[in-house]
């Protein structure tokens, strides 16, 4: 089997205009914790990568190696105990976690046993709010049906607090193949939020719903 051949369950949530800002200390910890049995891995500890900028000077925030742990939740989200001050001048772009780390899949050319991803579309926009955050949570398909279960039920008890606008789940390979043949693949994962999984146009301006995306997606009501 191709790297991207692997099937995944696929969540995708989209907020609101008035949705928490999720990359805030206080509305990050839950989820990190409700979220954190689902990143245990046998091939190696989840890695977290996370870009945002600083306006004071503008420059990009390092924060050198983060994982899936508190000592990383609070180098990264804004106003957590230790950066509340220097947080006040970053802008935050996206935060995401591949567990194992996307270095380990590539050695063993199979895909994580988790992806999580938050994207803010609202970053370095000032004036007009668009709905925030977009998210992309998924795990592969496995013999147990149980960890999907438990999976859904969890974002969807998450989501309740966002609120959010959409959330949608779809079963899917990793990527879809570019041409027949071929070991390479376009579609990933990781770029759902990016045009090529939405109709022609401005997608990006418009809402994530079932007339917007090229694939088929089953809505979840909250």
């Amino acid at each position: 089997m191709a790297y991207h051949e692997r099937e995944y369950d696929v969540f995708i949530i989209e907020g609101t205009e008035n949705s928490q800002d999720i990359w805030k200390w206080q509305h990050w910890e839950p989820w990190a914790t409700a979220l954190a049995p689902f990143t245990e891995s046998s091939r190696g500890k989840a890695a977290v990568r996370c870009n945002q900028y600083s306006s004071n000077p503008w420059k990009k925030v390092p924060f050198g190696k983060l994982s899936w742990e508190e000592k990383s939740y609070l180098r990264w989200t804004h106003e957590s105990p230790v950066n509340n001050d220097n947080s006040r001048d970053w802008g935050f772009l996206a935060v995401e976690a591949w567990s194992p780390s996307w270095t380990i899949c590539v050695r063993e050319n199979l895909p994580p046993e988790f992806y999580f991803s938050m994207k803010n579309p609202n970053f370095n926009n000032i004036r007009d709010r668009k709905k925030s955050p977009f998210i992309v949570c998924a795990i592969p398909v496995l013999d147990n049906g149980n960890l999907l279960q438990e999976l859904e039920l969890t974002i969807i008890n998450l989501v309740k607090t966002l609120p959010a606008s959409l959330l949608a789940y779809k079963r899917r390979p990793w990527g879809i193949t570019s041409f027949p043949g071929s070991n390479g693949f376009t579609h990933a994962i990781q770029d759902i939020y990016e045009l090529p999984f939405s109709k022609p146009g401005n997608p990006l301006a418009k809402p994530f719903d079932e007339d917007t995306l090229l694939e088929t997606w089953r809505l979840i009501k909250v």
